[in-house]
């Protein structure tokens, strides 16, 4: 991450991205670069280490779903009350805020469907994942 976010952040900072747009390219707090490098390489990353070999056990599972839950439902709202709040402002923050919420719930509507329909049955620990990738 050390030798590429240098090369991203160029492209940003009065790089060829800023020159998009009447405005030029607009990163707040630098949200955009961190996370398009992060899941870039998370995505190589999985490639490269391809699927897990060895079958979960008893001491690997979920331990309680409710715990889960309640984990991922903190760190959901920290995330969207820090995200909204640390502009300072009520303008399209706030929106942002709204649309990201809402498209993380809209995600979680999505896999507990796809989940129902093709194995029958959904399970939380599933769902509070996908809420927070969506994010």
């Amino acid at each position: 991450a050390g030798i590429f976010y240098p090369l991203v952040v160029s492209w940003t900072v009065g790089g060829w991205l800023s020159t998009i747009g009447s405005n030029g390219y607009i990163d707040v707090a630098g949200g955009t670069t961190i996370h398009f490098l992060g899941g870039m390489l998370s995505l190589f990353i999985s490639i490269i280490l391809g699927p897990r070999r060895l079958e979960p056990t008893e001491s690997t599972k979920m331990p309680d779903q409710v715990v889960s839950l309640l984990g991922t439902l903190i760190l959901a709202m920290n995330w969207v009350l820090f995200n909204t709040g640390s502009s300072f402002e009520t303008g399209p923050i706030v929106v942002s805020g709204i649309t990201t919420f809402t498209t993380s719930c809209t995600a979680v509507f999505v896999d507990f469907a796809y989940s129902m329909i093709r194995y029958g049955y959904s399970d939380l620990p599933s769902l509070g994942g996908v809420f927070l990738c969506s994010l």
